[in-house]
């Protein structure tokens, strides 16, 4: 389950498991959230009803987790959450260190004398609150003046592009601009791009702009886009073997 296909984070990650799960005979249903926490607890529900044989969820929805959904379920079904780790919810989670990368990429940023760094995120994520945290917490520790964080409603949809070209559009128009982006996924980035390069702006030279993910998006941008790898072949591998191994096991273990 994934709340959005147009992000190729989440594909690659479904497109690698199931290559390493056909090997042991089993076969995926792909289901599309679209980050509505309302149609992910129907997708669940109905997946459950067809009884299958385990659940990955990528990113699920923050009121979900938080409501103790996953849990209940994670004590019948082989059920495993790819995401940020949030150490109070009891289920089996599969995550990258999202906070070495994030830190690396903005020290980066700070190296380069950029001490206007803008953050763009989605909404709703526990990805994107870690990440929002970090940044904060950044700006605190190299006692930065400038804070600006850009919030669009759902990026990880197609839309995600236009909506930071949109945001950002006004951000760099104000008296104190961004000298440099950090954006939480290549989507986004890619429309920080589009957005420089409307306004007549040059990347790098003008403004700095950052990725995360790492997806084939960063490779045919022009320029290429700097991105930060959280390990997709990696995080897949570690989901397929686990998932496989919580639906042939009868006892109930966490595992994080």
């Amino acid at each position: 389950m994934v709340p959005g296909i147009t992000n190729l984070f989440f594909s690659a990650i479904v497109e690698n498991i199931e290559r390493e799960i056909k090997k042991e005979g089993y076969s995926i249903s792909l289901c599309n959230t679209g980050g509505d926490y309302k149609e992910e607890k129907k997708l669940v529900t109905n997946l459950l009803k067809r009884k299958v044989d385990g659940i990955i969820v990528i990113d699920p929805s923050q009121k979900n987790l938080k409501d103790r959904f996953y849990e209940e379920i994670s004590k019948s079904t082989a059920l495993i959450i790819i995401s940020a780790l949030n150490k109070d919810i009891k289920v089996n989670y599969v995550s990258y260190d999202e906070e070495i990368g994030i830190r690396e990429a903005l020290d980066y940023l700070y190296k380069l004398n950029h001490r206007n760094i803008a953050f763009i995120r989605g909404s709703q994520s526990a990805s994107y609150d870690l990440r929002e945290k970090i940044y904060k917490e950044f700006i605190k520790e190299n006692q930065i003046s400038y804070e600006k964080i850009i919030t669009i409603e759902n990026g990880n949809s197609i839309n995600a592009s236009f909506d930071v070209e949109m945001k950002l559009n006004e951000a760099l128009k104000e008296k104190v601009r961004p000298s440099a982006i950090f954006a939480s996924n290549d989507i986004m980035a890619v429309g920080a791009i589009n957005c420089c390069n409307n306004l007549g702006l040059t990347v790098p030279e003008d403004l700095s702009v950052i990725g995360c993910d790492n997806t084939f998006i960063a490779n045919i941008t022009s320029p290429k886009l700097t991105s930060i790898d959280l390990g997709i072949n990696s995080v897949s591998k570690v989901a397929s073997k686990e998932i496989l191994a919580l639906m042939n096991q009868k006892e109930d273990i966490r595992k994080k």
